[in-house]
């Protein structure tokens, strides 16, 4: 996987979770992706020996996993996926690429 890809779908997740999700939100702010779950996946992926493209994948599956919340909260998961799908072909990721951060 092409880091460039990586590092353009990483921040337009950012971005969109800076400006978009309500101040509101107690518990999925941006401070729970950014701090919480991408260290989080970054030190399993670790233990795991996962590395490259796989890696990748799942730091990408990681911050988009709640990026739905900036649309509702109910069924903010199923907004993610729908999100990724969107979005990632646009930044160079294959049709599979996709389907793994989507089930990820």
């Amino acid at each position: 996987m092409n880091p460039h890809f990586f590092e353009q779908a990483r921040r337009y997740a950012l971005q969109r979770l800076e400006r978009e999700l309500s101040p509101n939100l107690l518990y999925h702010g941006i401070a729970h992706t950014r701090d919480d779950v991408v260290p989080a996946v970054e030190m399993l992926a670790g233990m795991e020996g996962i590395q490259g493209g796989s890696l990748s994948l799942l730091l990408t599956a990681a911050w988009y996993h709640d990026l739905g919340f900036v649309e509702q909260p109910q069924y903010h998961e199923l907004i993610s996926a729908r999100i990724a799908v969107q979005v990632l072909p646009g930044f160079g990721f294959t049709d599979e690429q996709v389907e793994v951060v989507r089930w990820a």
